[in-house]
């Protein structure tokens, strides 16, 4: 018998491939848990939009999308069905390159509520559009 043999039967084996396979995909669930979202306005350049995600409120990843003020043309809070539910969201219509409109949703894993929207709404159309104006 080998001091380095560990693991001796194949149900010890298992159980083991079982452990880690358990610690591999709780590690993936909370690395890819979303801790916040975020956007920053940028006046004269555009909008970027951010989402975080990581372990325990601690960001390691950080997905970001710029979108250039020439490709804005609007914002809107749009409301959405699901299920029984009404649904409303901040979003970006975005006129892009290809000449086709899309949609930019702002907080797509969040949702939060209207009052929430409505002040980000504000603030967003304050900072793009009131500089345009002065």
């Amino acid at each position: 018998m080998n001091r380095l043999t560990i693991i001796e039967s194949e149900g010890d084996r298992r159980r083991v491939l079982i452990c880690i396979g358990a610690f591999i995909l709780y590690a993936y669930w909370r690395c890819t848990t979303i801790i916040y979202e975020s956007v920053i306005v940028f006046p004269p350049h555009g909008v970027q939009l951010e989402t975080h995600r990581g372990p325990f409120q601690r960001p390691i990843f950080v997905a970001r999308r710029f979108i250039p003020a020439v490709y804005i043309q609007d914002i809107i809070i749009n409301e959405a069905l699901r299920r029984w539910n009404v649904r409303y969201y901040l979003a970006l219509i975005v006129h892009s390159p290809k000449e086709k409109l899309e949609l930019a949703v702002f907080f797509e894993n969040t949702l939060p509520h209207f009052p929430v929207l409505l002040e980000v709404y504000r603030g967003i159309k304050c900072a793009l559009y009131d500089d345009e104006t002065s």
